[in-house]
C-alpha cells in the first residue's frame, strides 16, 4: 500500500462518518498505523467501518478491522484441507516403484543364480505398470502432471 492509493480511501471513509479531516499529519498517522497491510484489506475494512462505526475510527481500531480481513484474506487463499487421510496407491512400495527393506539369506530369493551372502536388497514393484501415482510422476517427457 502507498500513500497515494491510501489517500482515497481514508478521505471516503472520513465523509461517509461525517468527518472533514483535511490536515495531512492526520492522514500520514493513519497512513503510518496501517502501511504494512494489504490495500485490498485496509480498503475492506473502511467499507465495514463506514456500515457499521458511529464515529471515525482509531488507527487501533481500523488496524484491528484491517487485520481481521487480511486474515480472512489468507485463509481463502489457502486450499482446504484433505477430507480424508493421504493413502498409496500400493502399500508395498507406497508408490515409489521400488519395493524396500527385502532380506535375502544367501539363497536364490533375490534372483541371484550363485551361493552368495546374506543381504538386503530392493526390486521394482510390480504396480508399476498400473499405479496411477507412480505413472504421474514418471511420465516420460512430462514430470510432474
Amino acid at each position: 500500500m502507498t500513500r497515494v492509493n491510501f489517500g482515497p480511501v481514508f478521505q471516503r471513509l472520513a465523509r461517509q462518518l461525517g468527518k472533514t479531516i483535511t490536515e495531512p499529519a492526520i492522514v500520514e498517522d493513519y497512513f503510518e498505523a496501517l502501511k504494512d497491510l494489504p490495500l485490498e484489506a485496509v480498503t475492506e475494512a473502511a467499507d465495514t467501518l463506514s456500515k457499521s462505526a458511529t464515529w471515525f475510527p482509531k488507527t487501533s481500531e481500523w488496524r484491528e478491522a484491517a487485520a481481521l480481513v487480511h486474515r480472512k484474506l489468507l485463509q481463502r487463499a489457502v486450499h482446504e484441507p484433505r477430507g480424508e487421510p493421504w493413502r498409496h496407491d500400493c502399500h508395498d512400495c507406497e508408490d515409489t516403484g521400488w519395493v524396500q527393506g527385502l532380506e535375502c539369506p544367501g539363497d536364490v530369493t533375490c534372483g541371484r543364480p550363485r551361493p552368495h551372502a546374506p543381504h538386503s536388497y530392493t526390486r521394482a514393484c510390480p504396480c508399476r505398470a498400473t499405479n496411477r501415482t507412480y505413472l504421474r510422476h514418471h511420465h516420460v517427457g512430462g514430470g510432474v502432471s
